[in-house]
């Protein structure tokens, strides 16, 4: 009987845990991977802004630190856009990934423009990623979960 139980409980367990798993982001946020380098790691930014510009057909994120660059490595602005988004097909647009490297008041650039985005939409919501390589040949994820969005 306790076996019985104890399979019972652990069953349970993992439907709870896969439900909440489920369970979509209840805010902006945007997390950065990069596989190698000197920035090797993983990055998240809270409080991302989420918008869509209507006239110019773009949905996007972006997020941006506004403090005191300290003279550590950190993750300084990040974004990620996509072009065109009523249009059939793959999504192309742009990434925006820059970080302080923790000596001089320079920052390291990782962005690129007009490469392959994947957008879903949930409502007027939806979420952004881009998986590839800067143009050094560093590996880069960005994804972006929009819940909150600003039309313009």
């Amino acid at each position: 009987m306790s076996r019985f139980l104890g399979l019972f409980l652990l069953s349970t367990f993992g439907v709870v845990q896969a439900t909440q798993a489920a369970d979509p982001p209840s805010k902006n946020l945007t997390t950065i991977v990069v596989a190698d380098g000197p920035f090797a790691g993983t990055y998240t930014a809270d409080n991302t802004a989420c918008l869509t510009v209507k006239a110019r057909d773009t949905f996007g994120s972006g997020w941006k630190a506004f403090s005191n660059h300290p003279k550590t490595k950190t993750l300084e602005e990040a974004g990620i856009q996509a072009d065109r988004v009523n249009a059939e097909g793959g999504k192309t647009g742009s990434i925006v990934v820059k970080f302080a490297d923790g000596v001089s008041d320079k920052l390291v650039d990782y962005s690129l423009s007009n490469v392959p985005v994947t957008l879903k939409r949930n409502g007027t919501g939806g979420q952004l990623t881009f998986d590839g390589k800067t143009k050094d040949g560093v590996r880069l994820k960005i994804s972006a979960n929009c819940v909150e969005v600003e039309a313009f």
